[in-house]
């Protein structure tokens, strides 16, 4: 199974340490879900507060196709963001995500980050492909898929909205 493969994969860049979610980030995972980015291009996971926080880290750890890596400044192992791997129900294909506190926002972290998740994922499993999925006026998300030369599929709804489906073929 993926997660098996991929949940003890961690890592480094340059500037980023990435690690396996744990309920230790509890309260980054509370900032993080209750940042105004968060919610609108997310949605309220309605984090109220560290139980619910702990409560969202089980589930996501129990959860078979869903991983999440915690990425940390190097200079002083503060959360930053995270990047995500989600086998969705209701698709045939990994999802790759990312979110990150706003002031980390727009200093090439999530690129960083997201460049070396997917290494790890073409080193460790035999995926032919990955895909994200957006909302179309998401353009700071959409501007960091295609830097990752993933190509825009076409549409897609999710959750009774219209979203953008970009792919990144792991296999070339």
């Amino acid at each position: 199974m993926i997660k098996e493969t991929l949940i003890q994969k961690t890592s480094s860049t340059e500037r980023l340490l990435l690690e396996k979610f744990s309920l230790e980030h509890n309260s980054f995972v509370f900032e993080l879900l209750n940042s105004d980015e968060w919610k609108r291009y997310i949605g309220d996971r309605n984090i109220n507060n560290i139980d619910d926080a702990n409560n969202y880290i089980r589930k996501i750890l129990d959860t078979p196709d869903t991983i999440y890596w915690v990425v940390n400044k190097k200079e002083n192992n503060k959360p930053i963001g995270i990047v995500t791997l989600i086998k969705r129900a209701n698709f045939d294909f990994y999802d790759l995500g990312f979110a990150f506190l706003k002031d980390y926002s727009g200093h090439g972290f999530a690129f960083e980050a997201s460049t070396e998740i997917i290494k790890i994922i073409q080193k460790e499993t035999n995926l032919e492909a990955i895909k994200a999925i957006t909302l179309p006026n998401n353009s700071r998300s959409i501007q960091l898929l295609e830097r990752l030369n993933m190509t825009l599929e076409g549409d897609i709804i999710k959750k009774e909205e219209l979203q953008l489906l970009y792919n990144l073929n792991l296999k070339q």
